[in-house]
């Protein structure tokens, strides 16, 4: 005999344990992880101006850290270094998606000590393949004739007009890459 009266009472007691249900929790503490990293990529991007790159530079590398070391469910203060090694370590995670992650911390993690050097060294290998550019241009334009030579001086036009790469510009491309990274992240 099933006293109904009893049977209803438990069925409105509330499951006081339900923060012990891992997979559940994980699945959504992880997605309003990824929300509000991704809200603070968005932010540090809108924020982002020639001016302050350094100050913005440091604040994403850290948000590149803190992010996916609380998604990996690292509690501890790591290195990028421990954080990869963990990526390496899970089960969970798709092999390419792996492949793409440690290549974005890798670059991370040697940009974060070398950002102002990077970016005058690549701005630097610009400049040089665009005046070698230039000067093949030129070349070609004296031996050339006609209508060649025109699509030749179109040619110049637009590598003059190209925008140079900056600080901001690369620092964008990254911060987009990570935004990326964090869509794809699965638990």
């Amino acid at each position: 005999m099933s006293c109904p009266i009893l049977s209803t009472m438990l069925m409105e007691i509330p499951n006081i344990f339900g923060f012990l249900s891992r997979h559940k929790g994980t699945c959504s503490l992880a997605e309003e992880l990824k929300t509000d990293y991704r809200r603070k990529a968005s932010e540090l991007r809108f924020s982002l101006s020639d001016k302050n790159v350094a100050e913005k530079s440091r604040e994403f590398f850290g948000l590149v850290h803190s992010s996916f070391s609380r998604l990996l469910g690292i509690t501890q203060a790591t290195t990028f270094s421990e954080v990869k090694r963990t990526v390496r370590d899970a089960d969970h995670i798709d092999d390419g998606y792996k492949i793409a992650l440690l290549s974005f911390l890798d670059e991370i993690e040697h940009l974060e000590y070398d950002f102002p050097e990077f970016v005058s060294e690549a701005e630097l290998e610009i400049a040089k393949e665009k005046d070698a550019a230039m000067h093949y241009l030129s070349y070609l334009k004296k031996k050339a004739g006609g209508n060649a030579r025109k699509k030749l001086a179109e040619l110049d036009r637009i590598l003059l007009e190209d925008e140079p790469v900056t600080a901001k510009a690369i620092l964008e491309n990254y911060i987009g890459k990570f935004e990326e990274l964090l869509e794809g992240f699965k638990v």
